[in-house]
């Protein structure tokens, strides 16, 4: 794919310079009227090479963590035991107890070792959240699993199948009614003002502030008509302002970071902060990257906050009831 973007880029860069060149020529057999022409073309050169500069680092860049991606991937295919595996899971199907596969991972180098096991690890995980809601005797294995191998969170925690199981753990903990504790929320850079006994549950970065907003013109409006009636004497008439329009958009305020908590949902950002209480919240919409929300009240805004994982978020504020 970089390749054939590159050859891509490199036709389109020849027609472009070659239309500079013919500029420059086509100035040096019109001088002295040709400068303008020649200066033109100078400038299309100089300000098409900036870009294809910064193009080709984009696709070197793009290169070389292709080329890390496939090394990874060569890596995990080299050095994982498919078999063993498979024979782990199956284990753990049958209650086998984790320590008859003690002998089998021995027999493995300390690099097939760890490659079987993050993957062993992975497939267990991936079993238990195919159907969207951990159970207790699944998370019960993936944790006795990890423990008796020394699997940390260190291993896993930039994987998105583990942000998954991390979020499903979450959601279970609320719909049983318990304040998940699994991990800390990270408040580094941003001051939130908890009420007295509220926790933080979940942290969203990057995460775009939309709000409704109102706007009014007029339509079939008239400035009237001017009569002249002696000389310097006017007579202005139906004057009118016309008929009020209003439309509504849904605007984007600011871009910052969401907090959800267990009495208010947080915002913040350097240009605006935004506190919500869950309780005066009267509808909550999931959407694929946000959830919107309506406060109660007659002025109350439609709002929204986007680039997140609406399902997770949806699931976990509105079941903050039971706790």
């Amino acid at each position: 794919m970089v390749q054939k973007k590159q050859k891509y880029n490199g036709c389109v860069s020849a027609i472009i310079y070659s239309f500079g060149a013919m500029a420059i020529v086509g100035g040096c057999f019109c001088l002295p009227g040709g400068l303008a022409l020649i200066v033109l073309g100078i400038g299309w050169i100089l300000l098409f090479h900036e870009a294809v500069k910064k193009q080709n680092l984009k696709l070197q860049q793009e290169a070389i963590e292709e080329a890390e991606r496939q090394q990874a991937m060569k890596m995990i295919e080299e050095n994982t035991n498919e078999v063993l595996c498979q024979k782990t899971l199956a284990a753990i199907e049958n209650n086998q107890p984790i320590e008859t596969l003690d002998d089998d991972y021995k027999n493995l180098t300390l690099l097939q070792r760890e490659y079987t096991l993050n993957r062993a690890f992975e497939y267990l995980v991936d079993r238990g959240i195919e159907d969207g809601m951990i159970t207790d005797e699944e998370e019960n294995a993936i944790t006795k699993f990890s423990q008796h191998f020394g699997i940390t969170e260190e291993h896993f925690y930039q994987q998105e199948w583990y942000k998954k199981y991390q979020k499903l753990l979450v959601i279970k903990d609320v719909l049983n009614g318990i304040i998940p504790q699994r991990q800390s929320v990270d408040t580094t850079g941003v001051f939130i003002n908890l009420t007295k006994g509220e926790q933080l549950i979940w942290r969203f970065d990057n995460v775009s502030f939309i709000e409704q907003v109102t706007k009014t013109h007029y339509e079939g409006s008239s400035s009237g008509i001017s009569i002249r009636i002696a000389k310097g004497v006017y007579y202005r008439t139906g004057a009118t302002r016309g008929v009020p329009v209003t439309t509504t958009e849904m605007k984007q305020k600011a871009v910052g970071t969401l907090f959800i908590a267990t009495k208010h949902l947080y915002f913040y950002s350097p240009s605006k902060a935004v506190k919500i209480p869950l309780a005066k919240l009267v509808a909550l919409t999931p959407y694929e990257d946000g959830i919107g929300v309506q406060k109660d009240g007659v002025s109350a805004k439609l709002q929204a906050f986007q680039n997140l994982d609406g399902w997770f978020a949806f699931n976990v504020v509105s079941n903050l009831a039971n706790i």
